[in-house]
Parts: C-alpha cells; sequence; structure tokens
C-alpha cells in the first residue's frame, strides 16, 4: 500500500466495511469496527472482526492438505 492512505481509498473501505457491518450470518465473521493503523512507513486500514474459536486455517492444510470444493454460490435475481 502506497505510503499515504487517499481520502477516496478511505471512504471506499468504509462504505465496504460498513455493508460487511450489515451482514448476518453464521458464515459469515462479523464486523465491528474499523480504523487506520499509523504505522512508521505507511497507513493502514483494518477491521475489528469477531474472535473465532478453533483451528486456523493454516494449521488445519498443513495437517489435511487442500481442501476440497463443496459446491458453489448461485445468483438468484
Amino acid at each position: 500500500m502506497a505510503s499515504e492512505l487517499s481520502r477516496e481509498a478511505w471512504n471506499r473501505f468504509q462504505v465496504k466495511a460498513k455493508a460487511l457491518a450489515k451482514l448476518n450470518h453464521p458464515g459469515i465473521v462479523g464486523i465491528h469496527n474499523m480504523g487506520v493503523h499509523h504505522g512508521l512507513d505507511d497507513n493502514t486500514p483494518y477491521y475489528v472482526m469477531d474472535l473465532l474459536s478453533g483451528e486456523n486455517l493454516d494449521d488445519l492444510i498443513k495437517k489435511s492438505g487442500p481442501l476440497a470444493i463443496i459446491g458453489r454460490a448461485s445468483c438468484r435475481e
């Protein structure tokens, strides 16, 4: 990311974060807040999400190998 977060990029991030925060489903992690981390070299936007319990994905893949694709999403109009 560039050293300076543009106003346009921050506005887009906020719009997407607010839209994601409105979603409520057991298969979607909740988003509760957002902000910008002001580091030494850059300003990085972030989400504050639910803390999930259980095995992390990296460990699961190392133990069991790649995950199988079991279905596909369908779009309905």
